[in-house]
């Protein structure tokens, strides 16, 4: 609930009894304890972020954190950090990056602009990882489906911005493995992900690109097949997905003019 005196606040507004820079005395209401509720529900914005980034209030409420701010010595509100507070990161940076593809006119372009470069701007200027932005984003939770989300464009932009701003050597690949916690586990994602349309181009890249780095990494058949923890129970290694998408790929392109089943890796192995 609103406060008797934002609401009171909200009512003057709404009438068009005070405007906001001309005869607003924020001297006079900032005492007052306001959440992020308190103000998006001032400027009618609480209702879902896609309905309120279409409102002109947005405009409205940018204008009055900048009256507040300067009553504040710190703890500076921002309509991003109302936002996000509100909302969640991720799903700010889900509605941001889907609304940016959409055809808006140029005003409603801009401010989505500059909500999408104050976004990662703040990740970078909170010394956020790579991987702590995957976490913020809620990737994790998200499964095979995170390959096609908004989210993820977000992720890559950060990515690129924090590899150029900070001289990191990040890439997608690294942060898909630390964020689905390890190679067997995303081997397995990018399986189920190249049956769908929506994920599977870039699932396919992926699992290229796993493919090369253990082939460059000169790994043997043998260590893929422990990477993926297919080591311990030949009938389960022999059913498992993985092994035919990556353990033989592997194998055939070390060795393609041998057999793919290697004797002396079973017997390594499971003694067979």
């Amino acid at each position: 609930m609103i406060s008797g005196e934002i609401g009171k606040l909200a009512g003057l507004i709404k009438t068009g009894a005070v405007k906001i820079g001309e005869n607003l005395n924020l001297g006079y209401w900032l005492p007052i304890s306001q959440s992020t509720e308190d103000i998006l529900k001032l400027f009618r914005l609480e209702n879902g972020l896609d309905r309120a980034l279409s409102s002109p209030d947005v405009k409205r409420m940018e204008t009055y954190l900048r009256s507040v701010n300067k009553y504040k010595r710190k703890n500076k509100m921002s309509v991003l950090g109302v936002f996000s507070a509100y909302y969640g990161d991720d799903a700010v940076a889900t509605v941001l990056v889907s609304a940016q593809r959409t055809k808006k006119s140029e005003s409603k372009f801009q401010t989505i602009l500059q909500l999408r470069n104050a976004q990662l701007s703040g990740w970078l200027k909170d010394d956020e990882s790579v991987d702590d932005v995957f976490r913020l984003l809620k990737l994790h939770t998200d499964g095979y489906s995170a390959l096609g989300s908004p989210k993820l464009e977000a992720l890559d932009y950060y990515m690129k911005m924090f590899n150029r701003e900070k001289s990191g050597q990040e890439t997608l690949l690294q942060v898909l493995t630390n964020g689905f916690d390890g190679e067997h586990n995303l081997a397995k994602l990018l399986i189920r992900a190249k049956k769908d349309p929506r994920t599977s181009e870039l699932a396919n890249a992926m699992e290229n690109a796993l493919l090369n780095k253990w082939l460059s990494s000169k790994s043997r058949p043998v260590d893929v097949l422990k990477m993926l923890k297919l080591n311990e129970y030949m009938d389960e290694a022999l059913l498992d997905p993985t092994y035919h998408t990556f353990y033989l790929d592997v194998q055939r392109k070390k060795s393609p003019y041998q057999n793919v089943i290697d004797r002396d890796i079973y017997q390594e192995l499971w003694g067979r």
